[in-house]
């Protein structure tokens, strides 16, 4: 971005011509000098990583809030420059998040789901299933009953399966057995 060359010679040879000479002279007041200029250009910042709890201690120090970059910095011409640099030059570590517990799903036959949640599993209405965490203190027993009811559901599958075979065979033999017209 190209900075415009301000001076205090610029701003009186243009209110001149349409200005009072007091007129000009009060509007210098509010124009700073090409040093000025490149003084504060040239003034640099330090960002902080300041958490919130200790942020008027920062305050105290010196430091102040730029609400457009939402950080907090120090000028490095302070005093405590340095001491706000070495304390909080680090970056905020964020608290870590205890890790997500998977669950493990679980089949329970209805007539044994107090049974299961006496032993602390739960139903998770979304999914209609019921489903333990993995850290739970009784989930060797759950995945006992796990398995009981896995077994109990593949004997379930079997006997309809043979029941489904006997009624289509059935439905076989009657069709052989019609005498054809």
């Amino acid at each position: 971005m190209e900075m415009q060359n301000i001076t205090r010679q610029n701003v009186l040879d243009q209110n001149l011509d349409s200005d009072t000479e007091e007129q000009s002279s009060s509007l210098l007041e509010y124009v700073a000098s090409e040093d000025e200029v490149k003084e504060f250009i040239s003034q640099e910042v330090s960002y902080l990583h300041v958490p919130y709890d200790r942020k008027y201690e920062a305050r105290a120090l010196g430091a102040k809030w730029s609400p457009s970059r939402k950080q907090w910095y120090v000028d490095n011409d302070n005093l405590n420059a340095d001491a706000l640099i070495q304390e909080f030059s680090e970056p905020i570590i964020k608290k870590e998040r205890k890790p997500i517990i998977e669950r493990t799903y679980l089949l329970v036959p209805y007539d044994a789901r107090d049974f299961a949640k006496s032993l602390g599993a739960k139903f998770d209405g979304g999914s209609k299933k019921w489903y333990t965490l993995n850290d739970n203190k009784n989930f060797e027993q759950l995945n006992t009953l796990y398995q009981y009811s896995l077994r109990r559901e593949q004997d379930l599958l079997k006997k309809q399966k043979e029941i489904l075979e006997r009624k289509t065979q059935k439905i076989l033999k009657k069709k052989q057995n019609q005498p054809t017209i």
